[in-house]
């Protein structure tokens, strides 16, 4: 199960986390790195998946961006 885990908005962040996940994955490999559409199971819930594998994390990795607050992307 992954321990760390990636949480972000699909927004101005999604440029970098592909980067993020990337360096990530190679320093630390594969089965210790989540990110949603990178390691969902076929067949499986989104939401279900992803409870468990944030039980199971050790590091919990927000990012966000300049209006994550009031929910608006940045153009």
């Amino acid at each position: 199960m992954a321990k760390i885990f990636i949480s972000y908005r699909r927004g101005d962040t999604k440029w970098i986390i592909g980067r993020l996940y990337d360096r990530l994955e190679r320093w630390f490999g594969k089965s210790w790195t989540f990110m949603d559409v990178e390691n969902l199971p076929s067949g499986v819930g989104l939401g279900q998946h992803i409870e468990t594998v944030l039980k199971g994390s050790k590091v919990f990795l927000a990012v966000t961006e300049p209006n994550w607050r009031t929910g608006r992307a940045v153009s």
